[in-house]
């Protein structure tokens, strides 16, 4: 397979990464993005994929942030909707918010819960692009739901709503469940909700096992040659 500078990657609908030629365009596709079910933060900072020749950015361009908005199920829970059109500058505060969660998730792995005040900083920054009120809803039938309600552009809404999500979820119980996958060439992170598991999926698990076993299989024919 090759994974050389000039390839891009993507999981598929079983969760193995393909990689294939660059191109200038990608299609919508919900299967070039590398979803897992997780949490919104968790999913969001997983968009910038590292392996072993380099980073693959999931949001380098605004038809793939389209696409992953419209195709991540976590997006759709938490009622994000992005504007039909955004600019270049839009796409950086994206990928600005995706990059500090990223940071923030890497750290909490590196010192076992440090955080670095600057990205503490900037999320809050991106937070605040929208104000936002508590609004009691609900009727005799359904109950009573708090909800927030946002004043400012689409935009700047969508950014603080994302931001809003990773605040609740570092500030919440599952951020010290978060890890990463235990397969060497594969970074993505995911939420242990069972102690037992170590990979973000079960592909990479089933590659790790072929590839143990292809060494336990060569190394006899090699000591006896």
């Amino acid at each position: 397979m090759d994974t050389g500078p000039g390839a891009r990657g993507c999981r598929d609908a079983r969760g193995r990464i393909r990689v294939r030629p660059a191109v200038s365009a990608v299609v919508a596709d919900p299967t070039n993005f590398p979803i897992l079910g997780e949490p919104l933060p968790v999913e969001l900072a997983n968009t910038r994929y590292s392996h072993a020749t380099g980073i693959i950015d999931f949001l380098e361009s605004p038809a793939l942030i389209a696409s992953w908005f419209a195709y991540a199920p976590a997006a759709a829970a938490a009622g994000l909707a992005l504007p039909r059109r955004i600019t270049e500058a839009q796409c950086e505060a994206i990928r600005a918010v995706r990059d500090v969660t990223h940071s923030i998730l890497s750290s909490v792995l590196a010192s076992g819960g440090t955080i670095s005040s600057t990205d503490v900083t900037i999320l809050n920054r991106f937070a605040a692009r929208a104000s936002s009120r508590p609004r009691l809803a609900g009727d005799e039938a359904a109950g009573l739901r708090s909800t927030l309600v946002y004043t400012g552009s689409r935009f700047d809404v969508l950014v603080a709503q994302v931001a809003a999500e990773c605040i609740a979820f570092f500030a919440g119980p599952g951020l010290t469940q978060v890890r990463r996958c235990a397969h060497p060439d594969c970074a993505m992170f995911f939420v242990q909700q069972h102690r037992t598991r170590r990979f973000c999926h079960e592909s990479c698990a089933h590659r790790l096992r072929q590839a143990r076993y292809y060494l336990a299989s060569v190394r006899p024919t090699s000591a006896a040659s």
